[in-house]
């Protein structure tokens, strides 16, 4: 009975050595799990590069675009409708902004155009408000030597202009 007691006890005796071996390595590989998931969340910046980025609405309607090509930037927010309302627009000659109404016809633009051979002043800034390309519609226009106001018909004819020089 003694010996039955003593391997009992030896047995006792090893199987706790085991499970505490056990729980050491789990603890070793849940430690090792937890520090490689908080290494890599230690990246937070990150580069998306594309030519073209869309924003669309939970319906899937496109509704910011941003895009580039030969060599101009726009950046297009549309309406529920996808229609493009307002433009940014960088090209080589300038930057501009335009508003659009909902029938796509061109209401407001507001624009610094660059003139690379320009003697006198090598840039010009506009602001247009339209009733519609044509006309009518008040555009403004500014460069280091004149600035100048004119009003348009209907027709896009001129039928008053001021301007700051004499």
């Amino acid at each position: 009975m003694a010996s039955e007691l003593l391997l009992l006890s030896n047995a006792v005796e090893r199987l706790q050595r085991e499970n505490l071996r056990l729980k050491r390595i789990g603890m070793g590989l849940l430690v090792l799990i937890g520090a490689t998931l908080l290494m890599g969340q230690s990246h937070s910046t990150r580069t998306v590069e594309a030519e073209t980025f869309l924003l669309k609405g939970s319906d899937g309607s496109t509704r910011a675009k941003m895009d580039t090509k030969e060599g101009a930037t726009e950046f297009l927010f549309y309406n529920a409708a996808s229609q493009p309302r307002v433009a940014i627009k960088l090209n080589e000659e300038g930057e501009r902004i335009e508003m659009r109404d909902d029938s796509g016809q061109l209401v407001a633009t507001m624009g610094v155009a660059v003139q690379k051979a320009a003697k006198s002043s090598p840039t010009t800034s506009t602001i247009a408000v339209l009733g519609s390309q044509a006309g009518p519609g008040v555009v403004m226009q500014a460069n280091k030597e004149v600035a100048t106001v004119r009003v348009d018909d209907k027709g896009g004819h001129q039928v008053w202009a001021n301007s700051s020089q004499p």
